[in-house]
């Protein structure tokens, strides 16, 4: 995990991960939402780098077809804004709760 994975959270984004398998289920055991009622990761589970991209830009298209319009997406975010601003919250009490040394989630 670098510092990638946690401007999502800084910037109050909606995350989809193109990393290494198992990020996704990562990412979860620290506290986020990660939207799953709107975002499908199951593409997390797949090992073959090709069959893994083809499942992101699935999620991605299929996004962008349930909100084809700039104003669905606002609409999108509005709905989900109070848990985008948790997302940020969990991540400034982790950032509270680190200390000095290695933080054991970076690998």
């Amino acid at each position: 995990m670098t510092e990638k994975t946690f401007k999502t959270f800084a910037w109050h984004q909606i995350p989809i991960f193109v990393c290494t398998p198992g990020h996704v289920k990562m990412v979860r055991e620290l506290g986020f939402d990660l939207f799953d009622d709107i975002i499908d990761h199951s593409y997390d589970s797949y090992t073959e780098p090709s069959l893994y991209r083809m499942k992101v830009f699935s999620e991605i298209a299929k996004l962008i077809r349930a909100n084809p319009t700039t104003e669905d997406w606002q609409n999108l975010r509005n709905k989900l804004w109070p848990r985008i601003v948790k997302n940020n919250e969990r991540l400034i009490e982790l950032k509270l709760s680190k200390t000095i040394g290695l933080w054991p989630h970076y690998g």
